[in-house]
C-alpha cells in the first residue's frame, strides 16, 4: 500500500522527495525499495500499471497529434469508476479530460 502512495505523481519527482522525508525505519525501507524498483524497471524498459497510466496522459497532455488522432478516432470513452478511492481515478479523469476537451468546448 504505501509503494504505490509513495510512487511519482505526474510531472514530479515524489520517489526522491519520499526518500528525503523518510524519518522512520520502515519508512526508510520502503523508499529504499522504491528506488530499487524503479531502477529495475528503467534497467529492463519497463512499466508497470501506474506508470502505464502516468505515461497515457503525459503523452496525450505533451503531444497534440497524439491526443487529436484518439479524439478524432473515439466517439465514446467508458470510464472505470472502480478505483474511486485510488488516485488512479485522477489520472483516469485527466486521461479522459484530453480525449474529450474538444467535446467539452463545443467543437465535436
Amino acid at each position: 500500500m504505501q509503494l504505490a502512495w509513495a510512487k511519482p505523481k505526474i510531472g514530479s519527482s515524489h520517489c526522491s522527495d519520499y526518500a528525503a522525508s523518510a524519518r522512520f525505519p520502515f519508512q526508510q525501507a520502503v523508499a529504499r525499495s522504491i528506488q530499487l524498483y524503479e531502477q529495475l524497471l528503467a534497467d529492463a524498459g519497463a512499466l508497470d500499471f501506474d506508470d502505464l497510466l502516468l505515461e497515457t496522459v503525459r503523452l496525450l497532455r505533451d503531444h497534440s497529434a497524439v491526443r487529436q488522432r484518439y479524439q478524432a478516432q473515439f466517439k465514446h470513452i467508458l470510464v472505470d469508476e472502480y478505483q474511486d478511492t485510488n488516485a488512479a481515478r485522477i489520472v483516469d479523469h485527466q486521461a479522459a479530460s484530453q480525449l474529450t476537451a474538444q467535446y467539452l468546448r463545443g467543437g465535436g
